[in-house]
């Protein structure tokens, strides 16, 4: 093998190892988790003069949880907090839970839920961690933010957590009257001499597009002489085509000494 040909395999080598390095290196972990803690929230409209609604506090792709705390914050002047309660998933793992008594103010709630003792582990995956009840007050959209969030395993360790805020819109509550309120139930019927419409479908003439009757010649176009000057051009292309590739070949023939 000559040296221009080990050189180039060698440069084809480092390569493919610098580029299988840089792969190791900057490729995400498939162990790591994204944790979140995000609300879930109504989906359909919220009136004023409707029944309270819930917002659920989740938590997502955890691992080993053992508790959790976390500020919500609310616009007061549109909601009016009810109460606070845990969800199942913290204890789903056979762990006890234990909840503090919320610490509710106008606009904020303070919740912590713990478990005790090293065993079982806590669950894993996804679920609920509290729900919380409020009343619509007044018209108006409501911010839904966390504040202090933390989430840890049984021994106390934190877990990396993201968290998720949302909001809702209050409305007015559709009037459930008839819109017939006032005046005649039905609508009048028309009489001699009043115009009524008509949902009688009508058809319009239209005008048939002329077409020639003429056959185009086969073959190309022709001059009013009769001459297809499509098909002579394609000839004389080809003749030309066929003249320069054996010139071309003659000229190489010279060029290496060829008889």
């Amino acid at each position: 093998m000559s040296n221009s040909a080990r050189q180039g395999l060698l440069w084809v080598g480092l390569t493919a190892a610098v580029f299988a390095l840089v792969t190791l290196v900057t490729a995400p972990d498939a162990g790591a988790q994204d944790t979140r803690v995000r609300l879930e929230v109504p989906s359909g409209p919220i009136g004023v003069d409707d029944a309270p609604f819930t917002v659920q506090v989740l938590v997502e792709d955890v691992a080993d949880l053992g508790g959790f705390e976390f500020d919500l914050l609310y616009e007061p002047a549109v909601l009016s907090l009810v109460r606070v309660e845990a969800g199942p998933f913290l204890g789903s793992s056979g762990r006890r839970d234990e909840c503090l008594d919320p610490q509710m103010a106008a606009g904020s709630v303070h919740f912590v839920c713990v478990t005790l003792g090293a065993m079982p582990a806590g669950p894993d995956g996804s679920g609920v961690l509290a729900v919380l009840t409020f009343d619509a007050t007044s018209e108006g959209t409501s911010f839904l933010r966390f504040g202090e969030t933390a989430v840890v395993r049984p021994d106390g360790q934190p877990i990396t957590a993201t968290t998720v805020d949302a909001s809702v819109t209050v409305g007015r509550t559709p009037s459930t009257e008839s819109p017939l309120a006032t005046g005649t139930s039905e609508a009048p019927t028309p009489t001699a001499g009043t115009a009524a419409a008509s949902t009688t479908p009508r058809s319009t003439a239209v005008a048939p597009t002329p077409t020639s009757t003429e056959t185009p010649p086969a073959g190309g176009s022709t001059d009013n002489d009769g001459t297809n000057w499509a098909l002579w051009g394609s000839v004389i292309g080809g003749i030309a085509a066929l003249m320069a590739a054996t010139a071309g070949v003659a000229w190489w023939s010279r060029t290496r000494g060829l008889p």
